[in-house]
């Protein structure tokens, strides 16, 4: 869903009369790129949330993070340690 609306405003915004931006294919990859970055900064934004509001309030050993980099490391760090099978 959201990558079709990305997508479709991306098709709008470089049209294939401007530049040697008209292959389809291209403008699908921009819609990608923008659609994993938007959810990359929605994940590290709620994940930073969740983790000072609700995690640090209920076992009170955790300290709070000070940036989505942090929580951004943990996320990589999962993914080595528990990979997921595909």
């Amino acid at each position: 869903m959201l990558f079709d609306l990305l997508n479709k405003t991306v098709e709008k915004i470089v049209s294939p009369n401007r530049e040697n931006f008209g292959s389809e294919e291209t403008i699908k990859y921009i819609a990608l790129l923008v659609t994993v970055l938007l959810w990359l900064v929605i994940l590290l934004l709620v994940a930073k949330y969740l983790w000072n509001e609700v995690l640090c309030e209920m076992v009170t050993f955790t300290k709070q993070v000070k940036s989505v980099f942090q929580i951004l490391g943990l996320v990589i760090l999962l993914n080595i340690l528990v990979p997921t099978r595909s």
